[in-house]
């Protein structure tokens, strides 16, 4: 195995999130939870000022942070067995 295969996977998964990450944005309107108010919620910090804008969204910050806390939790509980076991079923190692 050659030095560069964990940072050639590292790489492969970055993109695929990216990918996703880019595809949700470009379709986020036609999603059914659009009504979900990120960016907007209770909480979040808006100054308007005659040239100058403020914004500050740091409930939406609070929001996703704990999203993501929350799948890294439920990830870390079942840890990468199978996806280990899917994987290299797939490819051979």
């Amino acid at each position: 195995m050659s030095p560069f295969h964990g940072l050639g996977r590292a790489l492969a998964l970055a993109g695929v999130i990216l990918l996703v990450a880019g595809l949700a944005l470009m379709f986020w309107d036609k999603f059914p939870f659009r009504r979900i108010p990120l960016g907007r919620l209770p909480g979040d910090i808006l100054v308007q000022k005659p040239g100058l804008t403020l914004y500050i969204p740091w409930v939406t910050g609070l929001v996703i942070s704990l999203v993501v806390s929350l799948i890294y939790a439920l990830l870390k509980k079942y840890p990468e067995r199978r996806l280990a076991q899917t994987f290299s079923a797939r490819v051979k190692i």
